[in-house]
């Protein structure tokens, strides 16, 4: 068997998660270092009916990773080499790298890298910059794990451009509950009458073995958004690939081992400008504006919002932030023929300025790719300024939706009735995606329990105007309160009853005896 410990110092560390808002109990935690000691851990913890809590950096906050229902936790920690190719196809060309106390394959030419579950976003990024590659999913929290943000299908500002997690995932090893090791790929045949093929006969080149009998998954009819950013719940299309079953399944469906992902140039010449303007609403149509390619030929990466709040709360880092309604962080990078190249004399600036003159801004920021760094801090400075606040008094609440495009500026709406309840709130975030954060910052405990409710109305709002209850982040353990004495799980607001139902029945086709991840996404009452 792996390594373990059941000692209460080794343990402790992973019992809760970076939120601090769940807190759990273990009796061992296991520190597996390859796909058959993984498999080894869910059989016996199959066998035993045991549950078993797969921990990823700690860096989620909805409470996933922790053990609420005891069990043995399987730290990621150590999963930090892969598999050597067997051999090479024609084109493929990998080197291995090393990784710290582990190892990564890279294809340079194909754009392509093979990487641990248990590598940090951080040090993948190292490997890739001196090869002048980037990994686009990468979040702004580079602590997380490979493997972590592939079970949340997770995404960084940059989605806006590139898109989540699921979109740069070519190919992933990873071990069922009951101790099945699979490989699989994308381009392998997707799901047909319902059923979905876990192994096909396409050969790789992986040493992983394969189970001797191939799992079929039969797929439950399962309202899917289109068109919105989405984190929660199963992926479950029509034609869908196996692969994409597992990428969002927050660990209750499989432990991912070892990950191939597709990469990008490195966008090292992307420019940021800082829009500060007068009116909220100017700042929505700004938005607008450069979704329909106000900067074309050159690409948005990103295009992020904060409010007069959150600016009040920046401007104690930054006292030069003018006293504006509302401010747009647009990420430009200067594209010619899919790459990247800075036009040395800076002049390129010229005509973004004047596309931003039109809104009539207070004033413009911009910020060259030399002075990147300052544009991460200015970035970090809300959440540190605005942790800071919470840190003495009742706590934060954050909400996670997004909404169709159509259905935005009723959502703004909302947010602004919510903002006018009483409760100090900051409204921050993914503007191109409609996607926004409204977190509040209440003063005590009462508080705290009001912007419960508001919370809970939000979230009906955002699932009634077609959109998702998280975007980004997954659903985890969290629920919602719908009255006084009332919760449900956070998924059910979306799906009602009838899909809980449906998304209790496939987990059981993977999970017979329930063992991952316990009542995360799927509340678990104490039986298969």
């Amino acid at each position: 068997m792996p390594v373990y410990s059941t000692d209460s110092n080794m343990i402790f560390p992973y019992l809760t998660d970076e939120s601090f808002a769940f807190s759990g109990h273990a009796e061992r935690v296991y520190f597996p270092t390859n796909a058959d000691e993984v498999a080894s851990i869910l059989r016996e913890a199959t066998t035993q009916r045991t549950g078993v809590s797969v921990s990823g950096g700690g860096t989620s906050i909805t409470g996933a990773r922790v053990p609420t229902t005891g069990g043995w936790i399987l730290a990621t920690d150590r999963l930090c080499s892969v598999t050597a190719p067997a051999s090479e196809s024609a084109g493929e060309q990998w080197t291995r790298l090393a990784t710290g106390d582990g190892s990564a394959y890279l294809d340079v030419k194909r754009m392509r890298a093979r990487v641990p579950a248990g590598l940090r976003l951080s040090e993948l990024d190292s490997i890739l910059a001196p090869h002048g590659l980037y990994y686009p999913p990468t979040l702004t929290e580079t602590s997380a794990m490979v493997g972590g943000t592939i079970a949340t299908n997770a995404s960084g500002a940059r989605s806006y451009h590139y898109g989540p997690t699921r979109a740069w995932v070519e190919a992933l090893c990873l071990v069922t509950a009951r101790g099945e090791v699979l490989r699989l790929r994308r381009g392998q045949p997707g799901a047909e009458d319902g059923q979905l093929r876990l192994v096909d006969a396409v050969p790789t080149v992986d040493t992983v073995p394969t189970v001797d009998t191939v799992p079929t998954v039969n797929l439950p009819h399962l309202p899917h958004l289109h068109g919105v950013k989405n984190a929660a719940g199963y992926f479950v299309d029509p034609g869908m690939q196996a692969i994409d079953l597992f990428i969002g399944g927050e660990g209750t469906l499989g432990v991912v081992v070892e990950a191939e992902v597709r990469l990008a140039p490195r966008p090292g010449n992307a420019v940021t400008l800082l829009v500060f303007v007068r009116e909220r609403d100017v700042a929505l149509d700004f938005a607008d504006a450069i979704r329909e390619g106000a900067f074309d030929p050159w690409t948005a990466l990103a295009v992020e919002y904060f409010d007069e709040h959150s600016l009040e709360f920046m401007r104690e880092s930054y006292q030069e932030i003018p006293q504006a309604a509302a401010a747009v962080l647009v990420e430009v990078a200067p594209l010619e023929d899919a790459g990247l190249r800075w036009f040395g004399d800076g002049r390129i600036v010229d005509p973004w300025i004047q596309i931003t003159d039109a809104f009539d801004p207070l004033d413009v920021w911009v910020v060259l790719p030399t002075e990147r760094e300052q544009i991460r801090l200015f970035r970090h400075s809300l959440p540190e300024r605005v942790n800071e606040y919470v840190r003495s008094r009742g706590g934060k609440l954050g909400t996670d939706f997004a909404v169709p495009a159509s259905a935005f500026r009723t959502m703004m709406a909302a947010y602004d009735d919510a903002a006018d309840a009483g409760i100090r709130t900051v409204l921050f975030g993914h503007l191109g995606e409609y996607h926004l954060h409204l977190n509040f910052l209440a003063n005590d405990a009462a508080q705290l329990d009001s912007a419960r409710d508001q919370y809970a109305s939000l979230a009906q709002t955002a699932v009634d105007l077609g959109g998702t209850v998280s975007a980004e982040h997954g659903v985890g353990k969290k629920r919602i309160r719908l009255g006084p004495d009332s919760t449900v799980p956070y998924l059910e607001l979306m799906y009602g009853a009838d899909g809980m139902r449906a998304l209790r029945m496939l987990k059981g086709q993977l999970d017979p005896a329930w063992i991952l991840n316990r009542d995360t996404m799927i509340p678990w009452d104490g039986e298969p």
